[in-house]
């Protein structure tokens, strides 16, 4: 009787793994779709929100260039071609200069052109720093010209923009995420490590499987239990079957009545 429990224990445990094991493999392609969907709204949100800054950043240098133009020293230091006075006042605004820009302003003196001033905003590590602001520890903001990382790290990324894509970057896989071309005809792209998504779901991952082990150890107990319940009953009914075989106690011992 107890080779008969352990393998209903067995053939119950085998009955319950193929349904869980389902489970279980469903499960771990869905969580893998949620952290890599979950990355890429972080990224997105990041992204969108250094855009927001840049964009930020250029109107304030639009602002900046009016300013100049609107200076009166300025204006006659142009118009008597004074080098030195125009340096000295395009350097007290950050990436000012003359010539064309995102933000360029005309300068003109009773309607007459005496140039154009732009204030850059550059695009550097600094301002990327500043940028990133949106994207969580370990996420990286770069620069790209076509496939060409120009700032924020060296490489090439070949993303098409708008859509997230697995990208390797130097030695580190990661989750990228590109906007279009921005003024300068640059772009910003947002990088989160593959290795943190990989995680995050085979943490989830962990979590399942314990629980779903823990199910199957919960139903052999349950299953030996009532294994166990099944053998007393059908011991009970040998015993019962033995007696009826045997017939009445005495009975075998003084025979069949003779008339």
């Amino acid at each position: 009787m107890g080779s008969f429990k352990f393998k209903l224990v067995v053939w119950f445990a085998l009955l319950a793994l193929l349904p869980l094991a389902v489970a279980f493999y469903g499960y771990d392609t869905l969580t893998k779709r949620s952290e890599t969907r979950r990355a890429d709204a972080t990224l997105e949100a990041g992204l969108r929100g250094a855009v927001a800054g840049y964009a930020g950043r250029l109107d304030a240098s639009g602002l900046a260039a009016q300013k100049l133009a609107a200076d009166p020293m300025l204006q006659r230091a142009l118009r008597g071609h004074d080098q030195r006075t125009i340096k000295t006042i395009l350097s007290r605004v950050p990436g000012a200069h003359l010539g064309n820009g995102s933000r360029a302003v005309s300068v003109l003196y009773q309607g007459r052109l005496l140039g154009r001033i732009s204030v850059s905003v550059p695009l550097n590590n600094r301002t990327l720093g500043a940028l990133a602001g949106g994207l969580q520890s370990g996420d990286r903001l770069v620069v790209t010209r076509g496939t060409s990382v120009v700032a924020g790290g060296s490489g090439t990324l070949d993303l098409a923009p708008g859509r997230a894509a697995r990208v390797r970057l130097g030695n580190t896989e990661y989750r990228a995420l590109e906007t279009g071309e921005l003024p300068g005809g640059v772009t910003l792209a947002a990088l989160t490590p593959q290795q943190r998504i990989d995680a995050a779901a085979h943490a989830s991952e962990r979590t399942i499987l314990i629980a779903l082990l823990a199910s199957l150890l919960l139903f052999g107990i349950a299953t030996y239990v009532l294994g166990r319940s099944i053998v007393r009953t059908l011991g009970r009914l040998v015993e019962a079957a033995k007696r009826n075989r045997s017939g009445p106690p005495g009975w075998a011992a003084r025979g069949p009545r003779r008339r």
